[in-house]
């Protein structure tokens, strides 16, 4: 699922997010702001195999994804990005993450979040930083 196109303004202009939140009102909350800083949001998605399936047919810069989502835990999705290549921050509550999910994240980010601190994050994927990877 694509969401509205981002307007070309804002420290996040044309990051392509994909978003993976199984709390329909914090995947809201996310969306509108990163929108906001001009990000290409792409979801939310709620599982885990349904942010797999829209991958394989998109591309993104960077994938915030919730620890536990709606299907599972979010360590498929994880090993799957990072088979690929793809950056990506953990969201989560747990003080300390259940699994190493968060080895190879650019960032794990305690719920709730600080969202000045999480687009000042994004935002050092923008311009010549995108890995191009799909």
């Amino acid at each position: 699922m694509l969401r509205a196109k981002a307007p070309a303004q804002g420290k996040l202009r044309e990051l392509r997010v994909l978003l993976v939140e199984d709390s329909w009102l914090l995947a809201d909350l996310l969306a509108v702001r990163l929108e906001e800083e001009g990000a290409f949001v792409q979801g939310p998605f709620s599982k885990a195999c349904d942010a797999i399936a829209h991958l394989q047919d998109n591309t993104i810069d960077i994938a915030l994804v919730d620890m536990v989502l709606k299907d599972s835990c979010a360590d498929g999705l994880i090993d799957w990005l990072i088979e690929r290549g793809l950056p990506y921050a953990i969201m989560t509550g747990y003080q300390a993450l259940p699994t190493n999910a968060g080895s190879a994240a650019i960032a794990v980010l305690q719920k709730p979040l600080d969202l000045k601190v999480l687009v000042t994050l994004l935002s050092k994927f923008t311009g010549s930083t995108r890995t191009g990877a799909a």
